[in-house]
C-alpha cells in the first residue's frame, strides 16, 4: 500500500514536471510570434507615414502627410497596436470635419479602418474608441466598437445648448434614446472599470517615426 501511494505520488510529480516544461517551451514561441507581428505592424505604419500624401478616409480628399501627426494605441486585446493619424482641419484641405484616421495591421499591410471627428480617446484593450462632434447647438460624444477591421457606433452622449443632455444607444442602423442610468450601464458593459485614455500625437517626421515606430 505504502509503495503504491509513493509510486502514485512520484507519477503525479513527474507529470507536473513534464507539463511545466512543456508550458515553458511553448510560451516563448507565442511571445516571439506576437513580438514579430508587432514589429511588422510598426514597420508598415512607418512606411505609410513616410509617403508624401494620404487619401483622407472616405472624404475623397488628399492630405499632405508632412502636416499630419500620429500615435499608436492598443485598442483591442492583443499586443499589436493600431495607428491613429491626425490631420488638422483647414477649409482648403478638407470639406468635412473628420480629423483622425484609424489604421490596423492586416495581411501584412496597414489597413484603413475608419475616420473620426476631433478629440479622440479610447479604452485600452477594450475595443472602444470615442470622438466628439461640435455643432452650432450641441456637442456629441460618440462611442464605437472596434472589431478587427471595422467600427460600429454603439452609444452617444450629447449636450444641447449647454444645458440638456441626451443619451442614445445604437443597434445596427437603429438609434434609441435611453436614460442616463441605462447609458452608464451600457458603457460599463463595454469597458468595465477601465477609464478612457486621451491621445497626444507626434509630429510626422522621419526622426519621430524612427523613435516611436522603429526603435
Amino acid at each position: 500500500m505504502f509503495v503504491t501511494k509513493r509510486l502514485n505520488r512520484i507519477a503525479k510529480m513527474s507529470l507536473f514536471a513534464i507539463l511545466l516544461a512543456a508550458s515553458l517551451f511553448l510560451l516563448p514561441g507565442k511571445n516571439v510570434e506576437a513580438a514579430s507581428t508587432k514589429t511588422k505592424a510598426l514597420k508598415a505604419y512607418s512606411k505609410l507615414l513616410a509617403k508624401s500624401t494620404i487619401e483622407w478616409g472616405d472624404t475623397g480628399y488628399t492630405m499632405d502627410l508632412s502636416e499630419c501627426k500620429f500615435q499608436i494605441i492598443y485598442l483591442d486585446d492583443n499586443s499589436v497596436p493600431e495607428l491613429l493619424i491626425y490631420g488638422p482641419y483647414t477649409s482648403t484641405d478638407l470639406s468635412s470635419s473628420y480629423q483622425v484616421l484609424l489604421y490596423t495591421y492586416k495581411n501584412g499591410k496597414a489597413k484603413y479602418v475608419a475616420e473620426f471627428y476631433s478629440n479622440v480617446s479610447y479604452y485600452k484593450k477594450k475595443g472602444i474608441i470615442t470622438d466628439q462632434l461640435y455643432t452650432a447647438a450641441s456637442t456629441i460624444d460618440y462611442y464605437y466598437k472596434f472589431s478587427g477591421t471595422k467600427v460600429r457606433r454603439k452609444l452617444a452622449k450629447s449636450i444641447y445648448q449647454m444645458s440638456t443632455y441626451y443619451y442614445t444607444k445604437y443597434s445596427g442602423s437603429e438609434a434609441t434614446y435611453i436614460t442616463k442610468a441605462k447609458f452608464n450601464a451600457s458603457l460599463k458593459k463595454l469597458v468595465g472599470s477601465k477609464k478612457a485614455k486621451t491621445v497626444s500625437y507626434h509630429k510626422n517626421t522621419a526622426a519621430n517615426r524612427k523613435k516611436y515606430l522603429l526603435s
